[in-house]
C-alpha cells in the first residue's frame, strides 16, 4: 500500500509458477503487469511501470523482491508456508507476550527481534535432520509436529514451569540425542518459540484440568478458568448437574494431536489415584544424590511442590477414553513412538492397550472428518450413557484450506449435538477465522455461529493466537 500509494486494498493476488517465479500480480482483480506473450511472460523488467489503473509509478524492482520474500516456495505451493495466508502483523486487541505469559503463569517470551527469531526457528530445522539421523523411527515432522515435540520437552523438564510433564515428552525423543534438553539444561535455552508453545500450552492444560476437576465435582478457582469463578456459580452447577457418584467418564478428542502428550498426562492422574505403585514412586521421586557424595552427605528428599496443572487432578476419581484424529503419516509415526519408546520406559503404561485411539483423517475432507467424529462417540465406554466430551484443538487450524476452520467448528457442534451423552466442551488454542487480531466479541460472535457458547477467552501473539474454552449450545 505504501509503495503503491494505495489505501486500504480489498484483495491482493500473487500468482507464481512451482519454481517461484512470478506469472502475475493482481490488485483487486486488475493486472498491474503489462500483457505479455507466452515466450517473455517469465521475464521481469526490473525499471519502472506505470499502473494503467492506479496511474502510480513505482520501481517495480523493490516490490517484487519483498514479495518475493514473504511467498517464495520452498518445496511445496503457497499454502505450505507456515502462516503465509494470515500474515504476521499484531494489533491492539492482542495481549503482549508478557501479558499474555503471565496471564497462564508461565516465564514471558524473550524481547528480540524478528531477525532472531527467524535464525532461530531456521536453526531449529536445520538441528531436526540431525537430532533425528540415528533415529530408528524417523517421525515426520508434518506441519511442525516434531518441532513442537521438542519444544515442549524443553519446557516440559522445567520443573517451575505449569507444564511440567514429568519427562513425557522427553521419554518421546531419540534416546541418542534427546539429553540436550534434559532437565539440567533447559532452562539455558533462550525463551524464543518453545516458550511461546508453552503459553498455549499452559492455557490448555489448565483448562482442560479444570474442566474434568469440575465435571468430578471438584471445584476450585484458577487464574483462566472462567466457567468456575464464582461470578459463574450457576453455569458451573449446571455443568455438574449430571455428575453422578464415584468414577466420573470422560471422552477427550484431540483434533490433530501430532506428537503431543495430554492425553497420557490425564492417564497418569487417574493411575496415580488408583494407587498404581510405579507411577506413584515417579510422582513422589526423591533428589538422591549421585556416588560418591552420597557416601558423605545426608540425602535430602525433594519436597518442593511442582505447580504443573494436572497435579490438581490427583485427587479427581474418573475413567478417560481418549481419541487423536491426524493425518495418516503422523498417525503411522505416533504408533511406533509409543510402541517402542514410551511404553519401554514408562512401563506402568503398557498396561494401556490401544491407548489413545489414533485415528488417520484429513480434516480438509469434511465428510470424512463427519465419518470419523461419529464412529468415535459411537464408542462409548462400555455402555455408559452419561460420557462427557472435550473436544480440544491446538496449532491445526493454521494449516487448513479457507473456509474449513469455520465448517469444522460448526460440524463438531452439530455431529455433538446429534450424538450428545452428557456434558460437551470445546478448548482451542489456534487461529479462528474471520478474527484478524484477538477481538473477544468476535470470537464470541464466530463461536455463536458455529454453534458454540464462549465461556473463556484469552489471546497471544503468534499465528496459533485465539485461545479459549466453549461449551455446546
Amino acid at each position: 500500500e505504501r509503495k503503491l500509494g494505495l489505501s486500504k486494498l480489498s484483495h491482493i493476488t500473487l500468482r507464481v509458477s512451482l519454481k517461484g517465479k512470478y506469472d502475475d500480480v493482481e490488485i483487486d482483480g486488475k493486472s498491474i503487469l503489462e500483457e505479455r506473450n507466452d515466450a517473455t511472460k517469465s521475464k521481469i523488467n526490473h525499471n519502472t511501470f506505470t499502473s494503467s489503473n492506479h496511474g502510480v509509478k513505482t520501481p517495480r524492482i523493490s516490490i517484487l523482491k519483498k514479495i518475493k520474500r514473504k511467498f517464495q516456495l520452498k518445496g511445496g505451493d503457497a499454502t505450505t508456508n507456515r502462516g503465509d495466508k494470515y500474515g504476521m502483523e499484531n494489533n491492539s486487541t492482542i495481549l503482549t507476550p508478557s501479558d499474555a505469559a503471565l496471564k497462564v503463569g508461565v516465564v514471558p517470551t524473550l524481547e528480540a527481534s524478528k531477525e532472531t527469531w527467524q535464525r532461530a526457528y531456521k536453526f531449529n530445522r536445520f538441528m531436526l535432520r540431525w537430532l533425528h539421523y540415528w533415529d530408528r523411527c524417523q517421525p515426520t515432522d508434518s506441519k511442525l509436529a516434531l518441532a513442537c515435540l521438542w519444544w515442549k520437552a524443553i519446557a516440559g523438564n522445567d520443573s517451575e514451569s505449569p507444564v511440567y510433564d514429568y519427562q513425557l515428552s522427553y521419554d518421546l525423543l531419540p534416546p541418542i540425542t534427546r539429553w540436550i534438553v534434559h532437565r539440567r539444561f533447559s532452562k539455558f535455552y533462550p525463551r524464543l518459540h518453545h516458550a511461546n508453545v508453552e503459553i498455549r500450552t499452559a492455557y490448555l492444560d489448565n483448562s482442560v484440568s479444570n474442566l474434568v476437576a469440575n465435571l468430578t465435582k471438584l471445584k476450585y478457582n484458577s487464574f483462566n478458568a472462567t466457567i468456575l469463578t464464582p461470578a459463574n456459580t450457576q453455569k458451573s452447577n449446571d455443568i455438574s448437574e449430571k455428575s453422578v457418584h464415584g468414577r466420573k467418564k470422560i471422552r477427550l478428542i484431540v483434533m490433530g494431536g501430532g506428537y503431543d502428550t495430554r492425553s497420557f498426562k490425564l492417564l497418569e492422574q487417574s493411575l496415580l489415584k488408583n494407587g498404581t505403585n510405579p507411577h506413584q514412586s515417579l510422582l513422589q521421586r526423591s533428589r538422591q544424590k549421585k556416588f560418591p557424595r552420597r557416601l558423605f552427605q545426608r540425602q535430602k528428599t525433594h519436597t518442593k511442590v511442582n505447580n504443573s496443572a494436572f497435579d490438581k487432578l490427583s485427587n479427581c476419581n474418573y475413567d478417560l477414553e481418549c481419541y487423536e484424529l491426524d493425518l495418516p503419516e503422523v498417525v503411522h509415526a505416533k504408533s511406533q513412538l509409543l510402541k517402542k519408546r514410551l511404553s519401554r520406559r514408562r512401563q506402568w503404561l503398557s498396561e494401556t492397550q490401544n491407548y489413545p485411539k489414533l485415528i488417520a483423517v484429513d480434516f480438509n475432507n469434511l465428510n470424512q472428518t463427519r465419518a470419523a467424529l461419529e464412529d468415535v462417540l459411537h464408542n462409548a465406554l462400555g455402555e455408559e450413557t452419561n460420557v462427557d466430551t472435550i473436544i480440544l484443538f491446538e496449532g491445526v487450524m493454521i494449516y487448513l484450506d479457507p473456509g474449513i476452520p469455520h465448517s469444522l467448528l460448526s460440524l463438531c457442534s452439530d455431529v455433538l449435538g446429534r450424538n450428545k451423552q452428557g456434558n460437551c466442551f470445546l478448548c482451542f488454542a489456534d487461529r479462528l477465522e474471520n478474527i484478524p487480531g484477538g477481538d473477544e466479541d468476535m470470537a464470541r460472535l464466530e463461536m455463536e455461529n458455529t454453534g458454540w457458547e464462549l465461556m473463556d477467552w484469552l489471546s497471544k501473539p503468534g499465528l496459533a493466537r485465539h485461545m479459549g474454552v466453549a461449551r455446546l449450545k
